[in-house]
């Protein structure tokens, strides 16, 4: 009898020669159903249809390696089956054996020249091998089989973006949100895609429909903070950053994106408040010099000189191939009065970004606080 939610099972356990025992548990219904899901099919003498949904299920529940040993007794009893190839290639992808992927969803097509199922895996296998040209080829004739598919054109829009066709890959991403207009996700990757070709007005509206539709989804969240910077709407892309780190809070970079906010912000706590979002982004990822250099930068304008000195070093040690860092420590050490160690630190900047090079004029006046450049724009791989 189900109690609320819980099923009572009765064990007998048999004693053999001793007395017989009987164990009453009570057990949560959902493992109960899937327990007995697995028993039925797997006494429904093995067919080939029961293997490849037991496949199916184990897929679903995250357990790719079970799946595999269904999947294969399926196709022992039927090698001639393109679904159970092209479930299992769903199998050996999620472990990220991508070539053993493509082989099985390759078979797949063989034997079922039409199945869209079998053309939009290989086009995924060869998308994660870097493959694009081949991937584009494949999720074409997935749509060809199935042109009502969102996911077909979301996916076939992220392989034209990375095969540096922008405006057919904003088409396909564009024709997934008609064709689907209540997945997120769509909406998402067409709005990364208006951001990288600067539209940020329209990308901003696409990520916002996209948390609208799923509020939960940090990246979504912080995302839409990015479009809001490129407006330079600072105070808004700021709000988004914590909210984003609220509801992932193991993600040091949506923090860090609120320390960035708040570093340009017109708020007179600003730098105090960008200190501590670094610091917590460092808690969460102390091998990440970006996060040193930054607050290092902030404790300088609060004048915390001997913080910011330990931060800079740090980052350094992390990583001493950014001009930045040099001339972030040259800074401090010009605050200190040591002109000749912080001349020795411009010209290592200088030697790696060209950016923090003088004219000759230059150099022959009194030193001026380095401004801090923006930094590169952020690339998200929608293929990732």
């Amino acid at each position: 009898p189900i109690l609320h939610d819980k099923c009572e099972v009765v064990a007998v356990v048999h004693g053999g020669s001793q007395a017989d025992h009987r164990v009453t548990l009570h057990i949560d219904v959902p493992e109960v159903r899937s327990y007995v899901e697995e028993f039925t099919t797997l006494s429904d003498a093995k067919t080939e249809s029961s293997l490849i949904e037991m496949g199916r299920r184990h897929l679903r529940e995250q357990r790719p390696a079970t799946a595999l040993e269904y999947l294969s007794q399926a196709i022992q009893q039927n090698a001639d089956s393109a679904d159970a190839y092209v479930v299992r290639g769903d199998a050996f992808f999620a472990t990220q054996d991508y070539p053993t992927a493509l082989a099985d969803y390759t078979q797949a097509t063989q034997l079922n020249t039409g199945s869209a199922a079998a053309w939009y895996g290989r086009s995924k296998a060869q998308a994660y091998m870097q493959l694009f040209d081949e991937a584009f080829a494949d999720i074409s004739k997935a749509i060809r089989y199935d042109p009502v598919r969102g996911d077909f054109y979301n996916f076939r829009g992220q392989v034209q973006a990375q095969r540096g066709e922008p405006s057919l890959a904003l088409g396909d991403l564009t024709r997934a949100t008609e064709l689907e207009p209540q997945r997120a996700k769509f909406h998402k990757d067409r709005g990364i895609q208006l951001r990288a070709m600067q539209r940020s007005q329209e990308a901003i509206e696409s990520l916002g429909r996209a948390v609208e539709l799923s509020p939960q989804d940090a990246m979504a969240t912080n995302l839409l903070g990015l479009g809001f910077v490129d407006l330079q709407e600072i105070n808004r892309a700021a709000e988004l950053f914590y909210h984003a780190f609220q509801l992932d809070n193991t993600n040091p970079q949506f923090i860090a994106n609120f320390g960035d906010a708040m570093q340009i912000s017109d708020r007179l706590d600003g730098q105090q408040l960008a200190v501590e979002a670094f610091g917590t982004a460092i808690n969460l990822d102390h091998q990440n010099a970006y996060y040193y250099g930054e607050r290092a930068w902030s404790l300088r304008q609060l004048q915390r000189y001997q913080d910011a000195w330990q931060d800079i070093n740090a980052a350094i040690r992390l990583n001493d191939q950014v001009g930045f860092y040099f001339a972030e420590r040259a800074e401090i050490l010009e605050a200190w009065g040591e002109a000749e160690r912080a001349e020795e630190d411009r010209q290592r900047a200088a030697s790696l970004d060209s950016r923090y090079a003088r004219k000759p004029v230059e150099s022959a006046l009194a030193s001026e606080p380095t401004a801090k450049p923006a930094p590169a724009p952020v690339s998200v791989s929608t293929v990732a």
